[in-house]
């Protein structure tokens, strides 16, 4: 009979062979030995598949799987459904996980039995080749309402997959996928955390997330990614509001609200000729849309199309 993994590592794998043997490499050496890793190559161009496929011949824990559309959310809903683990971890291709990060975030959540642990992170600033503390945590547990005012303040929680261990159940007993859109982090984390009794939070910094940049200069900024972001307003309020808890966090709500309102012209300015109808123009055209979102009565917004891209 196989034996059932105490953790699924679900890694989306893109164009990314410059890294991608170091990510490998940082859930090879794990001190926590009960794992499967689950690699999804989403149509890589380059060496990436040839690398996970060299992981997978060598260690009956790593597995490849490939897939022929859609972006990383897509990707890793094709994890999610093979992975056999009590929880789940996420590692982008590029990032790596610190020697000890699956030993200390596996004992927080079943010493507390808490359904999702969150973790502090480093940020690798490619272009400057340093890392830097970001992402702080404190020690503490959680409970739901709790936690979701926490994550949608987007202050301590942050909403990333990437450094934190979810329970399994939550996915596979709440139908919950992750959208196939750009900001899917942030899209799905509070579906997640709407189901979740209790969350634990650990100061220990055990993820390197790698930036090329600087945080104000994002990467092939353009008009899809600045409309996805924009639509996770109405996306987060409707899941919430069918959930009966919008009423409860809408205060915290706002704050992700604000983070979108600032961010559209700065993300505008940074798409440059990428945007045919100027900054000034589409800017108006995004912050309209978010106010619009967040004000309108419930029972108005489910009947709103909201798909339609404002940004051109």
């Amino acid at each position: 009979m196989e034996v059932q993994p105490k953790i699924s590592v679900i890694v989306p794998v893109y164009n990314c062979e410059k890294f991608l043997d170091g990510a490998l490499c940082s859930v090879q050496k794990q001190t926590f030995t009960d794992f499967e890793v689950i690699m999804v190559n989403n149509r890589s161009t380059d060496s990436s598949n040839q690398i996970a496929k060299s992981f997978s011949e060598k260690d009956s824990r790593f597995k490849l799987i490939q897939c022929y559309k859609g972006t990383a959310g897509s990707t890793r809903n094709i994890g999610i459904r093979q992975a056999r683990g009590k929880y789940i971890a996420f590692l982008d291709g590029d990032d790596k996980l610190m020697p000890d990060y699956l030993k200390k975030m596996y004992e927080a959540a079943e010493k507390n039995h808490a359904d999702i642990v969150v973790c502090g992170f480093f940020i690798y600033y490619l272009n400057q080749k340093k890392r830097k503390k970001s992402g702080k945590v404190p020690d503490r547990i959680y409970n739901k309402r709790e936690a979701m005012n926490e994550l949608l303040k987007d202050r301590y929680m942050r909403f990333y997959l990437w450094n934190k261990l979810w329970r399994r159940s939550l996915f596979s007993e709440t139908g919950i996928e992750i959208p196939d859109m750009y900001y899917e982090d942030a899209a799905v984390c509070p579906m997640l955390f709407s189901h979740a009794e209790k969350v634990v939070s650990i100061s220990d910094y055990l993820y390197e997330y790698m930036r090329y940049n600087s945080k104000l200069l994002e990467v092939n900024m353009g008009p899809r990614r600045i409309n996805d972001y924009i639509n996770t307003i109405p996306i987060i309020r409707l899941y919430l509001e069918e959930q009966s808890i919008y009423r409860n966090v809408r205060h915290s709500f706002n704050r992700h609200i604000g983070h979108v309102v600032f961010s559209v012209p700065l993300l505008c300015m940074q798409s440059g000729k990428d945007l045919k109808d100027g900054v000034i123009v589409n800017s108006i055209r995004g912050l309209k849309k978010a106010t619009n979102c967040a004000g309108m009565p419930a029972d108005q917004l489910k009947t709103t199309d909201n798909s339609t891209d404002v940004i051109k």
